[in-house]
């Protein structure tokens, strides 16, 4: 039957080997939060790995400043400035789920973005620093969240920003 749809020069091209690719959707999951006044550690697990700037916070109105932060890269520290002159260079131009990033917001408002949700996401960890995002809507502990790498980092820091505070994790003591 597949013999009578594909041409034999075809097979020629590629042999007689036939692969199979499994295409899965996404779950339809969107980033539905809230962004404060000052500063925000965020995330977005609705986008796919790759996407462009403008389509993840395009609509967002009172952004101040966008960072993102790549350990053993030549440039540390990318970001976009919306109220900067068009002259200057905005080396924050892609954004991904796996990624974290510093949101400065001039007042408080609702983010929202339609997305759907990937699973399974790995996040390379480089030595150092990293500000990575949280791919997933779901509510885990700290000790669930980094299960599979556990007893290979010393410390994790999540930000409240209403609280304008940090809490620490360190393995065996706790946050």
């Amino acid at each position: 039957a597949l013999q009578e749809i594909i041409p034999d020069s075809f097979n020629a091209i590629t042999g007689d080997v036939i692969s199979r690719v499994n295409i899965t959707q996404p779950s339809q999951e969107n980033c539905n939060f809230t962004l404060y006044e000052g500063l925000n550690l965020v995330s977005f697990f609705c986008i796919p790995n790759s996407l462009g700037r403008d389509y993840v916070i395009g609509s967002v109105a009172n952004i101040e400043a966008v960072f993102e932060y790549q350990e053993n890269s030549s440039d540390l520290w990318k970001s976009y400035n919306p109220g900067l002159p068009s002259f200057v260079i905005q080396d924050l131009s892609v954004m991904s789920r796996t990624e974290g990033y510093w949101l400065k917001m001039y007042a408080q408002e609702a983010f929202f973005l339609e997305g759907g949700l990937r699973l399974p996401t790995d996040i390379p960890l480089q030595a150092g620093w990293n500000l990575a995002g949280y791919p997933t809507n779901e509510i885990k502990s700290v000790n669930d969240s980094f299960q599979s790498i556990d007893g290979n980092f010393t410390e994790v820091r999540a930000y409240n920003p209403i609280t304008d505070s940090t809490i620490n994790f360190v393995p065996g003591v706790g946050g």
